[in-house]
């Protein structure tokens, strides 16, 4: 057949009338979730839409609580931060996150914590902050399961933003990952300021700051007026890094700050095989010292400690199975998958009676738990 013949079946198979058979299609697959809240500010005197973006599970797994990632421009970059952490929680290298982008409404009187002399729109930043501690960050865990850990991002102004608070209030944010922040916008102000801060500073725990810049005429002095300040600091309460990418610009150096910013925020977040591989005890002190290392209680997910119990459960080796699993339901006592695999490794050390009783709190939890009524009818039967 000529390449032309080809083409033309080609071309009136696309218009053949389609046939009998349905289209198969993949089951529906759990997504990062997004919606819009209006939160009403006597602070700013105004009315603030945000975009939330919940993590995968969030509506499923009550029990969970989530760090919080406040995105300034939120319309521009929300989207793409959240897309960006729900992919490392999936590889196991950041732990599954809440993302608040903020609309702006004035974007010059809001980023700027002080007013510059050729700019009188500028430095509302201050009324801005108390904005979101008075109000939004009260209202977002009022109506959300979060976690006292918060990152903001910020890009120019909004990366501004962000250094001033995380060193001048630095009750606000915990970590900081600044996309060519303009730091030499009021004429070095606030670099006077953080300078101010570090000099008092007393501790309020550990801190994290990723700052980047492009190749950006007056970003660079005043990266490196910051960066020699960090280096003189005393103690070990921050983690820090900065990047001067001459390939990137003003406005794509925040594509490039996104990945690599929760890449260095989550360093250390996976662990090692050889952690693993010493069992609950291992895995436990990894958790510990994470703990240690931002700030707040991190509990080690469900996941890992029902393949740590399913390994020890394949291995023969009962008694272990147990105890991992049971610490899971100490850990997870709402979760009915915990309470369901401890069933399991309660029935294959043949203790019928309370391997009964899990199963049954499983599906009390979950009444659509078909594994824990057929293992129910299962035991009757061995009665």
């Amino acid at each position: 057949m000529t390449r032309a013949c080809v083409l033309t079946v080609l071309i009136a198979a696309c218009f053949t009338s389609v046939s009998a058979e349905p289209v198969r299609v993949t089951p529906p697959v759990d997504r990062v979730t997004g919606h819009s809240r209006t939160v009403t500010s006597e602070v700013l005197g105004e009315e603030r839409r945000i975009e939330v973006h919940l993590p995968v599970g969030y509506e499923r797994q009550t029990w969970r609580r989530y760090p919080v990632i406040i995105v300034l421009d939120g319309d521009a970059y929300a989207g793409i931060i959240a897309q960006t952490a729900q992919l490392r929680r999936m590889l196991g290298t950041a732990p599954p996150h809440m993302v608040v982008g903020i609309a702006n409404t004035d974007r010059t009187r809001d980023l700027t914590p002080h007013l510059a002399q050729d700019d009188p729109a500028s430095g509302g930043g201050v009324e801005f902050l108390r904005f979101l501690r008075e109000e939004l960050f009260p209202f977002l865990d009022a109506e959300y399961r979060t976690e006292p850990y918060r990152v903001v991002f910020g890009h120019s102004f909004g990366g501004v933003l962000g250094v001033y608070a995380l060193f001048c209030h630095p009750d606000l944010f915990d970590a900081c990952l600044a996309a060519s922040p303009a730091l030499y916008y009021d004429r070095g102000r606030t670099l006077r300021a953080i300078e101010t801060a570090l000099a008092r500073r007393e501790p309020t725990g550990p801190k994290f700051l990723y700052a980047v810049i492009g190749d950006e005429l007056g970003y660079a002095a005043a990266l490196q007026f910051l960066e020699q300040r960090l280096q003189n600091i005393e103690g070990n309460w921050l983690r820090w890094e900065t990047h001067e990418y001459l390939e990137e610009t003003h406005m794509t150096s925040a594509l490039r700050t996104i990945p690599e910013a929760l890449r260095a925020l989550y360093a250390g977040w996976a662990m090692p095989r050889e952690t693993v591989a010493r069992g609950l005890d291992g895995v436990k002190a990894h958790f510990r010292d994470l703990s240690a290392r931002y700030g707040y209680a991190i509990a080690v997910p469900e996941w890992i400690v029902n393949d740590l119990g399913y390994r020890s459960l394949r291995a023969g080796e009962l008694d272990e199975a147990v105890a991992v699993l049971r610490f899971n339901t100490e850990q997870y006592p709402e979760s009915a998958n915990t309470w369901d695999s401890l069933g399991e490794a309660l029935l294959a050390r043949g203790q019928l009676d309370a391997a009964e009783s899990h199963y049954s709190r499983s599906l009390a939890l979950d009444p659509g738990n078909a594994n824990a009524e057929r293992m129910l009818a299962t035991i009757a039967a061995r009665r």
